[in-house]
């Protein structure tokens, strides 16, 4: 009688614990991490909001196509990692940022931006970017903005 009472109180005990899910998408899938913050850099490389997965120097060099890749880009081992590009239209300045970056299930991810905008109102078009471990290109990378 006393297993039956320890069991139901484990499952009971259990129940009540609860956990956040991000927290939980971050042990299921330890693969999801980010190696290297790219500084923001001014212009737009893809469209408004979305994301661009660049797996090759090849890739890379065609979206800096005439321009000389900027340093933090250089020397990234594609065999290795992945950068991952989002782009905002009309966004004033940049007072600071943090990205996070954590698998939700298999090929899906969720690349979430924690910006701190200035009252600059010289909205230009921002591009901001991360080097990941390695994620394959057909991924489906979910894409949110938060204001801090």
């Amino acid at each position: 009688m006393k297993k039956i009472y320890f069991v139901i109180a484990l499952f009971l005990s259990m129940g009540m614990v609860g956990c956040d899910d991000k927290e939980d998408n971050k042990q299921m899938y330890p693969d999801a991490k980010i190696i290297k913050e790219l500084p923001v850099m001014n212009g737009s490389c893809c469209e408004d909001g979305k994301t661009l997965i660049v797996n090759s120097q090849k890739e890379l060099e065609d979206l800096f196509r005439g321009t000389k890749l900027p340093n933090p880009l250089a020397n990234i081992n594609f065999n290795t990692y992945t950068i991952i590009f989002s782009s905002l239209a009309g966004t004033p300045g940049v007072v600071g940022f943090r990205q996070e970056f954590i698998k939700i299930e298999n090929n899906k991810y969720q690349y979430t931006l924690f910006v701190n905008f200035s009252i600059d109102n010289s909205a230009m078009p921002k591009t901001f970017g991360v080097v990941v471990t390695k994620i394959p290109s057909d991924s489906e990378i979910i894409f949110n903005v938060n204001k801090l």
